[in-house]
């Protein structure tokens, strides 16, 4: 329970960061790319993040817990690992084909921009967070997200002045996603030895990997599809003043994410007995987090956006 509380402590850390980075960003990409641009950016990534979630398919879930079981059998974790990964590379190198046929010749919206946010998709590829999730060793993933994101915040005010930097903007956002993934794995020859993927073995993940795919695409098309329809039914810039809107939000929800990341791979150690009280002690600490949250945002809700955003992304 003690490394489940630091774990804990280190993602309310990070949501702190991530907490300050909005305020910094936000106001000053809709000032300088302009709310067109900014829905145009929210549009092509909610598009892409479908092939994403596909090229995943639950594999951030089943992973975490697969190693997290294993993870005190050196030999048994390396080969879980290696046979989930090869399926993560054989599906994210599908949905990459996918992507680019759908790009290229079905529905050819921005070009350049949906070109450069296949590089998002690229870096499923090469992402095992779930792999240091299962082994609980989030103090490398958040000191990792932390760098990334000091040099792209430095990049964007640095390469971004215009409304014609929408493609770097979209460049820096989607490299540094696939720098972050490349680096995780400097260190995961730490904790593993190579073992050759059993090729019969690894398609025998696809189900259990589909059941838990489900709850990821049901809260997916509440969290993405809403950005996909307002962009194809109304315009971009009625997306970017949801978008704008939205990442305000997202600062509080972070905080009950942290914890959600923190107690899965714990709760797979949990004997069965013990499920109930875990579930109903992390649902009490939810609800003490997210209620003062709810009614503190709908108290400041109005004032906040008008000094926020300076009544800026609201004009078309």
């Amino acid at each position: 329970m003690k490394d489940t509380n630091k774990n804990f402590i280190y993602n309310v850390i990070y949501q702190v960061f991530i907490f300050i980075i909005p305020f910094v960003t936000t106001p000053y990409i809709s000032r300088v790319l302009g709310v067109e641009n900014v829905g145009i950016y929210s549009y092509t990534y909610s598009i892409v993040n479908y092939f994403m979630l596909c090229g995943l398919i639950g594999i951030n879930n089943y992973g975490a817990r697969s190693i997290a079981i294993k993870s005190k059998n050196k030999d048994e974790m390396s080969q879980e690992f290696f046979n989930i990964y090869l399926l993560q590379l054989i599906l994210t190198i599908i949905m990459l084909m996918l992507y680019y046929i759908f790009s290229l010749f079905i529905y050819r919206y921005n070009l350049t921009i949906m070109l450069i946010q296949s590089i998002f998709l690229i870096s499923v590829a090469f992402d095992i967070n779930w792999f240091y999730f299962g082994m609980e060793k989030f103090k490398i993933t958040i000191s990792r997200n932390i760098i990334i994101k000091i040099l792209s915040l430095i990049l964007v005010f640095s390469v971004v002045k215009n409304s014609n930097d929408l493609w770097k903007y979209t460049l820096i956002m989607a490299g540094s996603t696939l720098i972050s993934q490349i680096y995780l794995w400097i260190f995961v020859k730490r904790y593993i030895c190579f073992k050759k993927p059993e090729f019969k073995k690894i398609f025998s993940y696809l189900k259990p990997c589909l059941v838990l795919f489900i709850p990821v695409i049901a809260y997916s098309i509440y969290r993405i599809m809403d950005k996909t329809m307002i962009g194809y039914i109304a315009n971009t810039v009625e997306l970017g003043n949801y978008e704008s809107a939205e990442k305000i939000i997202n600062i509080p929800i972070g905080f009950i994410t942290a914890l959600g990341t923190v107690m899965m791979p714990h709760m797979s150690k949990v004997k069965n007995d013990e499920i109930k009280d875990k579930i109903s002690e992390t649902y009490k600490l939810i609800f003490f987090f997210t209620v003062p949250m709810c009614f503190g945002i709908f108290a400041i809700s109005n004032d906040f956006s008008n000094i926020f955003f300076r009544k800026r992304i609201y004009t078309n």
